[in-house]
């Protein structure tokens, strides 16, 4: 295999010259390159495909892309991605909260929850988040399609 990639590395400008490519920049083809060590050190390539990143691209790129209005696309893209990770951390912040909240009750009634007391705490912004202190809205519990790689 690392005979062949030297080979193709080493003639891959007659693509080029000819105008069949005009470079090489390619993420699978970079691959390729850490194909031979992976295999040594790691065993058998069996999981290796691109269906990962592709699914990713669907996510990330495609549904950022329809939720803009297709001007300055770029920045509106990378605006809904931080939202969207925003919401992430958030939904799981208050779900570890909620999580807590069960095991600190079942302790009080006397069940095995756990174990998880009042002493440890998160963050003291969430706490007031969660209690709904500070914010004058109710929009810590608006509900957003996730994309589903996050």
């Amino acid at each position: 295999m690392q005979d062949s990639l030297s080979l193709f590395h080493t003639h891959k400008e007659v693509l080029i010259k000819l105008g069949i490519r005009k470079h090489f920049n390619v993420p699978k083809i970079h691959s390729l390159m850490h194909y031979v060590s992976s295999i040594q050190v790691l065993g058998s390539a069996d999981g290796y495909n691109t269906e990962y990143p592709e699914w990713l691209h669907i996510d990330y790129a495609k549904d950022a892309y329809q939720a803009s209005n297709k001007c300055n696309y770029i920045e509106q893209m990378a605006l809904w991605l931080q939202c969207q990770e925003a919401i992430h951390h958030k939904t799981a912040y208050h779900t570890w909260k909620q999580l807590k909240k069960s095991a600190s009750v079942d302790a009080t009634h006397g069940s095995s929850g756990g174990g998880i007391d009042d002493s440890e705490t998160g963050s003291e912004v969430g706490d007031h988040l969660v209690r709904g202190e500070g914010s004058g809205n109710n929009t810590d519990h608006l509900a957003v399609r996730q994309p589903s790689g996050m």
